[in-house]
Formats: C-alpha cells, structure tokens, sequence
C-alpha cells in the first residue's frame, strides 16, 4: 500500500490541482478571446450615419470650441492676473 493510499487520498484528489490548473488556462484563453473580438470591432469601425451621436459630436464641440475662444478674448482683455491671461491666450491659440 502506498502512503497516499493510507492516508486517505483518492485518485481524485490527486487530480485537483491539474484540474483547476486547466480550468484557470480555459478561464484566462476565454477572457483574452473575449477581449480581442471587442476590441477587433472598434479597430474596424465603419464611418458613422448622419444621425448617430459621433457625427452630431464634431459641430457640437467646434461650436464649443468656438465659444472659449471668444470667453478668452474676454478675459485676456479684462483681467489682471498673468496665469488667466496666459490661459486665455493657450485657448486662443488652439
């Protein structure tokens, strides 16, 4: 009789850690697949319609945009403090 059998262990048990060794493998292989097919998509993006949100996305912060550059005129002519004014002018010059 072999010491492990007279201690109690099975088969079984002996086959735990190669199990959960191969279940940790399945479970990292899944997750890195997972994560390739939904990244692979964003990579391949199509160019988007007229009415989605990316397109309205661009005019809204040019408007945006826009409307800073006029504040910083604003505050660049009507403030005092030399780090407003140099972000002011960071702003208008961007």
């Amino acid at each position: 009789m072999e010491a492990h059998e007279a201690v109690g262990y099975s088969s079984a048990v002996r086959r735990t850690p190669a199990l959960v060794a191969g279940g940790l493998v399945l479970l990292v292989v899944a997750a890195l697949a997972l994560w390739w097919r939904t990244t692979e998509g964003t990579a391949n993006a199509s160019t988007p319609g007229t009415a989605s949100s990316e397109a309205g996305f661009s005019p809204d912060m040019s408007a945006h945009h826009q409307q800073a550059v006029e504040m910083s005129f604003i505050v660049r002519d009507r403030t005092g403090d030399q780090e407003v004014r140099t972000l002011a002018y960071d702003i208008i010059g961007t």
